[in-house]
């Protein structure tokens, strides 16, 4: 069964495009981030990432913090 392809808005920008045409932008440890049109991907790639670049400092694990 093929899936069908629907109208979104990009994640990044607002454009609404086919989903098919959006893609995964990745942050700065290489987790999938949000789907976003080729322009928005392309001035991220500038970058290297999408988002606020992180290291370990900035996550809780803890259910008590």
């Amino acid at each position: 069964m093929a899936r069908e392809d629907y109208k979104m808005r990009c994640a990044r920008c607002g454009v609404e495009a086919m989903r098919s045409e959006l893609q995964l932008s990745y942050d700065c440890q290489g987790i999938p981030f949000r789907l976003v049109c080729s322009k928005c991907l392309d001035e991220i790639d500038d970058i290297g990432y999408d988002g606020q670049y992180y290291d370990s400092n900035d996550e809780c694990i803890d259910y008590d913090y």
